[in-house]
């Protein structure tokens, strides 16, 4: 009885597990796979899942569950497998709690050496990890623990002493509390910030050099003291210069925490997706919308009087820290190449102030 536990996205490597379960249904391993959690990848790995002819003996799309209905289906669960993997966006896991929540139950994990993960799966102790994307390794893995009952009993015993250890409460909290006693007496609170200036990527791209003179101009007249770096680094980042000013927004674990821990807000936020219609990707989406809550904290607290997206890579993200504050937004975009279409960017320049 194998059961994963997650949204349905690209990196969380479903689709491998599919695959994986495949080669176990032809290989005359007996499984049944329960996965937990929704997402935009649905359809595709119900799609997967039956091309691969793996039916409900097979596979339970469990949808989303409460945390009393997952400790139940935890317990009596034989393995936890998270087969995650870097998107093709280049995102990934980080340090999967829902991991920890499994060796809490007394499961082996089955996962990949990737990121954080091999911090908390210790190979051959407490689960198996095989490389990220290799099915045949992953069918390999389930099928041993499935024939040596009791190599997964003692690697599930490991990894519940191992999680009470090292990742209990008490134990964490501890760490983090002699951190901020460390710590130097915090400076004053800094200047209000007048402009939230939101850039996808840095460097700038050759055809984006205008950006640059148009941010120096705004540094030198106190608009801009923060360029906010909402996507990723195209290369390590230079010393000096504006590069000196880039902020860059948290990991993905830090919006996750922030997504769960505000329902009524993301209840909003998810409403307003209707409003770009097919404009938009639903993962493109609710991406933004994981950035946008977590920079409407940081307008509130900086007096942030107006969101600026640089291009409109990032004007659903500037539009929704609008919504949920008020603070007016505005925007730059392509000429021509906007992923977003012409009738998504008339949609919300409606909303946009002029320049």
């Amino acid at each position: 009885r194998i059961v994963s536990i997650g949204r349905l996205i690209e990196f969380k490597g479903f689709h491998h597990l599919v695959g994986a379960c495949a080669r176990l249904k032809r290989r005359g391993v007996p499984f049944h796979w329960t996965l937990v959690g929704d997402g935009p990848w649905r359809e595709k790995l119900h799609d997967l899942a039956a091309a691969a002819g793996l039916g409900g003996t097979d596979v339970t799309f469990a949808g989303v569950q409460s945390q009393e209905a997952v400790k139940r289906l935890l317990a009596r669960s034989d393995v936890f497998c998270l087969p995650c993997i870097v998107d093709g966006k280049g995102a990934s896991d980080i340090l999967p709690t829902v991991i920890t929540e499994a060796m809490a139950s007394s499961l082996p994990v089955v996962s990949t050496r990737l990121v954080g993960v091999p911090e908390m799966v210790v190979p051959e102790e407490t689960g198996l990890l095989v490389e990220p994307g290799d099915e045949d390794a992953l069918a390999d893995a389930l099928a041993r623990l499935a024939a040596d009952r009791a190599l997964a009993r003692r690697l599930g015993t490991a990894g519940r002493r191992r999680a009470g250890e090292i990742f209990e409460l008490k134990t964490t909290a501890a760490q983090l509390a002699a951190k901020f006693d460390a710590l130097p007496i915090p400076p004053a609170a800094p200047p209000e910030t007048p402009l939230l200036y939101l850039i996808d990527h840095w460097p700038l791209r050759s055809a984006e050099k205008h950006l640059a003179g148009e941010i120096e101009a705004l540094t030198q007249q106190g608009w801009v003291r923060h360029l906010t770096l909402s996507g990723r680094a195209l290369k390590p980042v230079e010393s000096g210069g504006l590069a000196a000013e880039i902020e860059y927004l948290p990991d993905a674990i830090v919006f996750e925490a922030e997504w769960r821990a505000q329902p009524d807000r993301v209840a909003r936020v998810l409403e307003w997706r209707a409003e770009l219609g097919a404009g938009i990707e639903t993962e493109d989406f609710l991406a933004a919308a994981r950035r946008a809550l977590h920079l409407a904290r940081l307008v509130a607290k900086r007096g942030v009087r107006l969101v600026h997206a640089a291009r409109s890579d990032t004007l659903v993200t500037a539009w929704l820290v609008h919504r949920l504050t008020g603070v007016p937004f505005s925007f730059t975009s392509e000429a021509l190449r906007s992923a977003l279409g012409r009738e998504t960017l008339d949609r919300l320049a409606a909303e946009a102030v002029l320049l």
